[in-house]
């Protein structure tokens, strides 16, 4: 893991769930990059690692366009 890796998860950890559901959100609507689908792997890696549960149950969704908001935020 690079040492930007590290400062990207670093940042995300120390935001709240809230906080990353929009920054998830935010990512629905920028133009494509080759860096964005890194950056959502990361969002969805502490989402995932702070409730595994709802994790799932979004991955599991049959609705591609399911947002995580409905999951997390409950």
């Amino acid at each position: 893991m690079t040492n930007a890796e590290k400062n990207a998860r670093a940042r995300l950890a120390a935001r709240t769930s809230g906080q990353l559901l929009t920054d998830w959100d935010l990512t629905e609507v920028l133009p494509m990059t080759p860096e964005l689908p890194v950056v959502r792997g990361w969002i969805m890696d502490e989402l995932e690692r702070r409730d595994k549960a709802a994790f799932d149950a979004w991955a599991d969704d049959d609705d591609p366009d399911a947002s995580p908001r409905s999951y997390f935020l409950q």
